[in-house]
C-alpha cells in the first residue's frame, strides 16, 4: 500500500546500493558461512546472533537481480539506490519502509502486505529508509530493460503505459504503482522463502519460481490495470490525470467531484474515470481512502486526539471514521492512538 508521507529524521546506517554493487556481493566469496553459492550467482547473508534471518540474492538473465530479506531491524537504515533503468516488483509481507524519488514532490511510504511495481529510469535515484524495530520481510524481482521486454513480450501491448513506455525506453520519469497481493502470488513467494534446497537445486527452484511469480504478475497487471478495452492516453492525457494523485495528496479528507473535476482539467469524465485506475492500478476513491487513512495513522502516530484526527480526515461522525480505520488497517484507531501514546511516554528503548 502507497501513501505519502514525510521522511522523519533519525541516526541510521547509510548504504549505496547498485546492480554492480549486488553483483559484486554476490561474486565475492570468502569461504564464510555467511555467502554461499556465489559461482552460481546466488548469495545467502545469515544475520549473525539471529535465527533464521537472512538476505538472499541470485542473478537472474545476467544482470537482473532477485532478492529476498526476512530481517529485523535494530538499527534504522537508508539506503541509497542509483538509477539502472529497472523495473521492481515487490511483494511485502511484513514492515514498512519510506521511500523518495527524484522529481516526486513527495515520498511513499510502503507497508505490507503488499505487492507494488515501480519503474526507476536511469539517472533517477531512488532513496529508502528503513525503521528500526520492524520486521522486514519481502521479495523483489529487478528486472533490466532487455530482460523485462524478453519475459513479457507477449503481453507488452496489453500492459500498464508506464510500463510500455519503460519497455520501448521512453520511461524518462519515475513512476509508482500498487497492485493486489493476491493468494497465489502470495503463496509462490512464500514458497522460496520456506525452501530449505540447497546449492544448484535451490537455484533451479529459485529461476522455477520466480518465473512462475513473474506469469503470475503479467497475467495480474493485464487484468487489474486493463479490465476492458485498453484507453489510448495521450502525454497530454497522462499528465493530467497524474496531476489528479498529486491533488488527492494536498487534500486526501475531500474526494472530489469526478465531473467537476473533469471539466477543469479538460477531459472525458469517463476517460479520467478509467485512465486512473489505468494508469494507477485502484480507482480515485480508492486512492483517495488510502491516503486519507495513511494521513490519518500519522496524525494519531503524533499524538492527535482521535476526535481531531476523524474532523482532519473529512468524518462528520468519529464512529464512521473508526469502522473506515478499522476495515483498512484491522486496528482501531483508539488502539493505535493508545498504543504509540504509551510508548511514547516510555521513552526510547535503549
Amino acid at each position: 500500500m502507497i501513501s505519502s508521507l514525510r521522511l522523519p529524521s533519525e541516526p541510521m546506517i547509510d548504504k549505496t546500493i547498485s546492480s554492480s554493487v549486488i553483483l559484486g556481493s554476490i561474486q565475492d566469496r570468502d569461504g564464510s558461512d555467511m555467502c554461499w553459492d556465489g559461482v552460481r550467482g546466488g548469495a545467502r547473508f545469515v544475520q549473525p546472533g539471529t535465527a533464521g534471518e537472512f538476505e538472499e540474492f541470485f542473478i537472474l538473465d545476467g544482470r537482473s537481480v532477485v532478492a529476498l530479506r526476512d530481517t529485523r531491524c535494530p538499527v534504522a537504515e537508508r539506503h541509497l539506490y542509483l538509477g539502472e533503468d529497472y523495473v521492481k516488483f515487490h511483494i511485502r509481507f511484513s514492515g514498512s519502509s519510506i521511500i523518495a524519488l527524484d522529481d516526486y514532490s513527495a515520498s511513499r511510504e510502503i507497508s505490507g502486505p503488499s505487492f507494488g511495481i515501480m519503474v526507476q529510469p536511469s539517472e533517477r535515484r531512488k532513496v529508502e529508509q528503513i525503521p528500526s524495530c520492524g520486521h522486514q520481510r519481502w521479495l523483489t524481482i529487478l528486472l533490466t530493460r532487455e530482460t523485462f521486454v524478453d519475459m513479457f513480450e507477449s503481453t507488452l501491448s496489453d500492459l500498464p503505459q508506464f510500463l510500455t513506455a519503460f519497455s520501448a525506453g521512453k520511461a524518462d520519469q519515475p513512476f509508482i504503482a500498487s497492485a493486489q497481493l493476491t493468494k497465489t502470488l502470495s503463496q509462490t513467494a512464500i514458497a522460496m522463502f520456506s525452501s530449505q534446497l540447497r546449492g544448484s537445486t535451490r537455484r533451479m527452484f529459485f529461476e522455477a519460481k520466480t518465473l512462475e511469480l513473474l506469469s503470475i504478475i503479467s497475467e495480474q497487471l493485464t487484468q487489474q490495470f486493463v479490465p476492458g478495452k485498453r484507453l489510448t492516453l495521450t502525454t497530454r492525457d497522462s499528465d493530467k490525470i497524474r496531476e489528479v494523485f498529486r491533488l488527492l495528496e494536498d487534500d486526501p479528507s475531500t474526494l472530489p467531484n469526478m465531473s467537476v473535476l473533469a471539466r477543469q482539467l479538460g477531459l472525458n469524465r469517463d476517460k479520467l474515470i478509467k485512465g486512473f485506475k489505468q494508469i494507477h492500478g485502484q480507482t480515485i476513491t480508492e486512492a483517495s481512502l488510502a491516503l486519507r487513512m495513511h494521513r490519518a495513522r500519522e496524525l494519531l502516530h503524533s499524538g492527535e486526539s482521535v476526535t481531531r484526527v476523524a474532523d482532519l480526515a473529512g468524518y462528520a461522525y468519529i464512529g464512521n471514521f473508526s469502522a473506515a480505520y478499522r476495515k483498512f488497517f484491522g486496528t482501531s484507531p483508539t488502539h493505535e492512538h493508545r498504543k504509540h501514546t504509551h510508548q511514547s511516554a516510555r521513552g526510547p528503548i535503549v
